[in-house]
């Protein structure tokens, strides 16, 4: 009795210090999820792809089109950003809701490797011990996926996905109590599954595939754990995800003319995959969880002495397997670390199955296996107490809630059309159904030597009247955004927290009529100009010693980028004076964004209206309009100023025109 009554007082340490240490991840994660659910912006740039996307589903717009059609979808299969619409019909489509379902499906896929441990260990409380530092050792990943676990992708919905079907074989496997353990290779009419249950694993197996491309992985392993376990069941399991993934592939090409399969097969294909990401996604692996590599090598150790629990195997097997899965896509060129969600999450629950395993080899010797018990956990839960990390390096400050609120505002308030390439999603967000694109999908076709797209026919069938960019749109947003858009104003917007850096600075407007104008410069020559410096000379939009530069108005620009010196060269040059005789004064100004390379009207000697490049490194030409009526009657001069020799310190200038 006493023996008895003191391994239960080891095994409730036990589960209270793994509780302890879960607690305090689980506890991170939950203030991370706080901090952000209710942000009325963008935390990473492609959180707003997903939402428009979802909304096209919403309302019924068509996703994957030809590529002409203007709107390119992501490179991903339908099913999460399907869902998201769906959902969106009932609460309601927004940040808050598609942020949510992730932590929800984070906490779904939590919830299940609990119940498999727990089974697996028979409900005794070292079961529940393990499932507490598998789910804690999950979330002490954040800082290594940047908290993806609780943004708007489809990472984690996928991984909830892959967890129910993982668990779905799970449930078919040996009692915990059997008096034998067996080995994986045993091939037993034991693992056979009904034809219903492989109905319902074949449909789950088949949402995964169309979910997240590269858990398809889990597919082949989930299939081929089932056909050693009964080559029958995997035989029919194999032709059952097949015939349901072969029937959505259908009607997603029927539905779509063709061209589902080139979006997300043929695009993709073509990406590069850089070698060098294998090594540097390993390393920050390894300082996430320095043991995961020995988990499997174990497991194979166990397996030899006929230790390793078919249970076991099926969840090493699991970690094994997301290993592809999170690598190959992050090696790819445009990964990210939303990739590590698949491996990050099951290097816990792989450990744990392992460590039960372990202790179920040690059973003959009950303190051996107290000791070896109490070990694993302590070790457990002292790991999770030193992955600390600050919640507050991921979720937006007062003053980003400020800025995003007044934004939101001020988009609201704009009327006849809004598009904004990089946060697609906030036009809806703020009342606006203007037919909206994304730079990323427009950058894979890029990546993937795919030209035939018509940008620019979209845009003039939309025909916003305004334009909200950031300044570090792909240079043919750029382009054609520069062509239609006049600046109209600098905005105060919030800025992403993680990823890419994208805030919509600059506010334009579709372009006035400029027809009955004065044009006081066309740069055909610097007749009457004065100089100083040795940096502004007149070129084609074609220099051969310089990018091409787009927006140019006729043949010729004024440019600073010298043959020699490039941006290193600097001077000034300063117009012949004219009389503003109209109200708006317009001028074309591309290169340097610093102040250093500016665009100056100077009345009575003083600099009263300055003009940069806002496109960054990028030589396209933006339209600014000065209202300069209060100098109407006025003699003035245009000055270009070039002072700046850092990089991209050029300024560029054309077309001037007083209307």
């Amino acid at each position: 009795m006493a023996k008895s009554s003191w391994r239960a007082r080891i095994g409730v340490a036990c589960l209270v210090v793994a509780v302890a240490g879960a607690g305090y991840q689980l506890s991170l994660l939950g203030r991370v999820f706080a901090g952000t659910v209710r942000y009325p912006f963008d935390l990473e740039w492609l959180e707003s792809t997903s939402l428009y996307q979802a909304y096209r589903y919403m309302v019924g717009l068509p996703v994957y089109g030809s590529m002409r059609d203007g709107f390119l979808p992501m490179n991903h299969p339908p099913g999460y950003t399907f869902v998201l619409g769906l959902l969106g019909h009932v609460f309601g489509l927004d940040y808050g809701m598609a942020r949510t379902v992730s932590l929800l499906s984070f906490l779904g896929a939590a919830a299940l490797v609990t119940r498999a441990l727990v089974r697996h260990a028979g409900g005794r409380m070292v079961g529940w011990a393990l499932a507490a530092l598998a789910v804690g050792c999950a979330a002490a990943g954040v800082p290594t996926v940047d908290t993806f676990f609780t943004m708007v992708r489809e990472d984690v919905t996928a991984l909830f996905f892959c967890t129910v079907a993982a668990t779905v074989v799970d449930d078919t496997l040996p009692a915990p109590d059997t008096s034998e353990v067996e080995a994986l290779y045993w091939s037993s009419r034991r693992g056979a599954m009904s034809l219903g249950r492989i109905a319902v694993l074949s449909i789950l197996l088949a949402g995964i595939v169309y979910t997240r491309q590269p858990a398809v992985f889990f597919v082949v392993w989930l299939v081929l754990f089932t056909f050693v376990r009964d080559p029958r069941s995997g035989v029919f399991l194999a032709l059952g995800t097949t015939s349901a993934c072969g029937l959505v592939l259908v009607a997603l090409q029927f539905s779509s003319h063709g061209w589902y399969w080139i979006h997300t097969v043929g695009l993709v294909a073509g990406h590069p995959v850089l070698l060098e990401r294998f090594l540097d996604g390993s390393r920050r692996l390894f300082a996430l969880a320095p043991f995961a590599p020995f988990v499997p090598i174990v497991a194979l150790v166990l397996s030899f002495f006929r230790k390793l629990s078919p249970r076991a195997a099926l969840w090493v097997g699991m970690l094994v397997f997301s290993f592809p899965a999170s690598m190959l896509p992050y090696a790819k060129l445009g990964g990210f670390s939303n990739d590590f969600v698949p491996i990050v999450f099951l290097i816990g629950p792989a450990t744990a199955f392992v460590f039960a395993d372990l202790l179920a080899a040690v059973s003959s010797r009950p303190r051996a296996m107290l000791a070896l018990q109490a070990g694993i956990v302590l070790a457990g839960a002292a790991f999770l107490v030193v992955r600390r990390y600050d919640p507050s390096r991921y979720a937006p400050t007062a003053d980003a809630f400020r800025r995003a609120e007044a934004f939101n505002t001020r988009v609201k308030a704009l009327d006849g059309g809004v598009i904004i390439s990089r946060h697609p999603f906030v036009p809806i967000h703020d009342g606006h159904d203007t037919l909206q694109w994304s730079d990323m999908p427009y950058l894979d076709m890029w990546w993937s030597n795919y030209r035939d797209t018509d940008l620019p026919g979209y845009i003039d069938r939309i025909k916003p009247r305004w334009a909200l960019v950031s300044g570090n749109e792909l240079p043919w947003t750029a382009w054609e955004m520069s062509k239609r858009f006049q600046l109209e104003e600098r905005l105060d917007a919030p800025s992403t927290l993680l990823g890419e850096v994208s805030s919509p600075r600059y506010l334009m407007r579709w372009n006035d009529d400029e027809k009955n104008g004065h044009v006081l410069f066309d740069f055909e020559s610097l007749s009457g100009w004065g100089m100083t410096g040795d940096a502004f000379q007149i070129t084609t939009n074609k220099p051969s010693w310089q990018n091409e530069i787009h927006g140019v108005v006729g043949k010729h620009l004024a440019n600073s980028y010298s043959p020699k010196k490039k941006d290193a060269a600097r001077g000034t040059i300063v117009s012949p004076p004219f009389v503003i005789d109209r109200d708006h004064m317009s001028l074309r100004v591309g290169g340097g964004y610093r102040p250093g390379t500016r665009a100056e009207l100077r009345v009575a000697g003083r600099a009263v209206r300055t003009a940069t490049g806002i496109f960054e490194q990028n030589e396209v030409l933006t339209r600014w309009v000065w209202d300069v009526r209060q100098f109407r009657g006025q003699e003035a001069r245009l000055a270009l100023v070039d002072e700046d020799e850092g990089s991209w310190a050029h300024l560029l200038c054309d077309h001037v025109v007083l209307y």
